[in-house]
């Protein structure tokens, strides 16, 4: 069945994204270039998000404990482990869910950004103007979706098409550098071509 399909799936994308080497090499052997290198894009944006977010509610949290304990410091040795084992408890069970939230959060951008860029790509190539129209439809939707003021819709819109630019751009330079796209790197093992062995004198 589809459900069951697309359940194996799923499981074999989470584990390609613990780094597990046997699901990523089946991932690659399972899905074309592309899948796999909007899988790989996902993946990164969610670590990435997790990161940002975790660390910048981190320092948060850590300022407004502070501030609701600044009045009542500890005087002795046992009182400031208390003090510091209760800033860490505070923060992580405020900085671990946020980050993963906005993980999440990346990740469902950078796999909408993908599936506008793919849509292009299979109309007109691969084009370096493709991911600034689909990081412009990317931050369109978000603006709407969130219901952001104009002069924050406009400059989120703007980083989304730059950001979009900068990475058809990366893509095309490394095609240049390297004389394939970056996604040929994620071919199957059997689709690669076989080296030619050299006879023995």
């Amino acid at each position: 069945m589809d459900i069951e399909r697309y359940y194996k799936n799923f499981k074999l994308i989470l584990k390609a994204a613990i780094f597990d080497k046997d699901a990523t090499k089946e991932l690659i052997d399972t899905f074309p270039p592309h899948t796999v290198w909007s899988c790989k894009l996902i993946i990164t944006s969610f670590y990435l998000g997790a990161i940002i977010g975790g660390s910048g509610r981190a320092i948060t949290s850590a300022h407004q404990f502070l501030a609701e304990n600044a009045h009542r410091l500890p005087k002795t040795k046992g009182g400031w482990f208390q003090y510091h084992k209760y800033k860490h408890r505070f923060i992580a069970r405020a900085a671990i869910p946020y980050g993963v939230l906005t993980g999440f959060r990346m990740s469902f951008g950078m796999g909408v950004y993908c599936a506008f860029e793919n849509q292009l790509e299979l109309y007109n190539g691969e084009q370096i103007y493709h991911g600034t129209i689909a990081g412009f439809l990317t931050g369109s939707l978000f603006a709407v979706s969130y219901g952001l003021w104009y002069s924050t819709a406009r400059n989120f819109i703007l980083l989304s098409s730059v950001a979009g630019t900068g990475m058809s751009g990366l893509q095309i330079l490394y095609q240049k550098m390297y004389g394939q796209s970056i996604r040929e790197v994620f071919r199957k093992s059997d689709e690669l071509s076989p080296i030619e062995e050299t006879p023995l004198a």
